[in-house]
């Protein structure tokens, strides 16, 4: 059996943190649940896919009796609304939003009964994509790259999320993720010719590092 501790201790006391034992109630939702993310002969099963996003509010203990009864009135919202949607707080994009008052005011329900937010943010793409830095790291035995490894998978997927339909057919000629032996030195001189031709995209350094990975 394993005891989590001897993972989680360590984290806690390299970055010095707090309260982590505290029982808290969660609850959430999730949007852009695609479930599974593959190709096919046509390209990704999803064309153009979003972060999977997890989140809601959190309390302190046990779920205390929250009055939506007062949002309700506060919102003008109807009778049969069950629930607070986001179009009915604001419209537009992530800042416009920061700046509709029915958010300011939401925010200001959340503190006075004192909820947190949580949200937990998962782009499956990058998921799919940074697999080639951890092969490339296993095979050689470069585990003194594991310490830039989380800038080289940034860079990497940089490279490839630009275009989700190139980056899928450039996958699927080489049956991603079994590129299979005979086929990796011209799956990775692929990757350094679309490296070299985006070379504007990265720093010097992160391009040098990708590069040589």
């Amino acid at each position: 059996m394993l005891d989590i501790n001897v993972i989680r201790d360590p984290a806690i006391l390299l970055n010095g943190l707090t309260g982590l034992d505290r029982v808290f109630t969660l609850h959430y939702d999730e949007t852009n649940n695609i479930r599974r993310l593959h190709l096919t002969p046509n390209g990704l099963n999803v064309r153009a896919p979003q972060c999977f996003v997890l989140g809601g509010v959190a309390h302190l203990g046990p779920a205390p009796a929250l009055d939506f009864e007062e949002l309700r009135q506060a919102f003008h919202l109807q009778k049969s609304s069950l629930e607070l949607k986001l179009e009915q707080l604001g419209k537009g994009d992530f800042l416009s939003l920061l700046n509709a008052p029915k958010i300011g005011a939401f925010l200001d329900w959340l503190s006075a009964a004192n909820v947190f937010i949580h949200y937990q943010v998962l782009d499956p793409l990058y998921w799919s994509i940074v697999d080639v830095i951890d092969s490339i790291i296993d095979e050689h035995g470069a585990h003194e790259l594991m310490a830039i490894a989380p800038l080289l998978k940034n860079d990497i997927f940089t490279l490839l999320r630009d275009s989700p339909g190139e980056t899928a057919e450039f996958l699927g000629r080489y049956s991603y993720l079994d590129v299979g032996r005979a086929n990796r030195a011209s799956f990775i001189a692929e990757l350094r010719d679309l490296l070299e031709a985006r070379r504007a995209w990265f720093p010097d350094f992160n391009f040098q590092m990708l590069k040589g990975c």
